[in-house]
């Protein structure tokens, strides 16, 4: 359950993959079905106002504010934890916010542009003697703090 960051909107998932989407100003729920199969475990928004999701199903969806589908879904290897909306470094000082970040099997950090033309997300595993991946926090320009057992 997350508030939006840039509109009166309140998403919610359940453990049957639905996403509602409660608007403030209207008093109106939406109920989505489709998004994802099995219970929705992780979700955050971004400042343009999309809405990224995680669920048992190993599928990560982006939707917008009105709950259309914003992007292709994108199906991992195992499933997501802790999904944020990350900064990377680029050319572009007022680019917008496309990349999300999540944690997966509890040594690996998925990384991935959902606007860029490569298929597959990036994966950064990390050595044994470090422990599992417990959190992770953007710092932006391309930074990324890491947390470990």
């Amino acid at each position: 359950m997350k508030w939006s960051t840039t509109h009166p909107v309140l998403a919610c998932g359940n453990e049957k993959g639905y996403l509602n989407f409660y608007y403030k100003k209207t008093k109106r729920k939406v109920p989505t079905m489709g998004k994802h199969s099995k219970r929705v475990v992780c979700g955050d928004w971004n400042s343009e106002g999309l809405l990224v999701t995680g669920s048992e199903d190993k599928l990560i969806t982006v939707s917008s504010h009105t709950s259309d589908n914003a992007a292709n879904s994108l199906a991992v290897k195992a499933e997501p934890h802790n999904l944020k909306w990350v900064t990377m470094k680029t050319e572009e000082r007022n680019k917008k916010q496309t990349t999300i970040c999540g944690i997966f099997n509890q040594k690996t950090l998925l990384i991935h542009d959902i606007a860029s033309d490569r298929p597959a997300p990036l994966e950064l595993m990390f050595e044994p003697k470090y422990g599992k991946v417990v959190d992770y926090q953007d710092y932006g320009d391309g930074y990324i703090l890491v947390g470990f057992s």
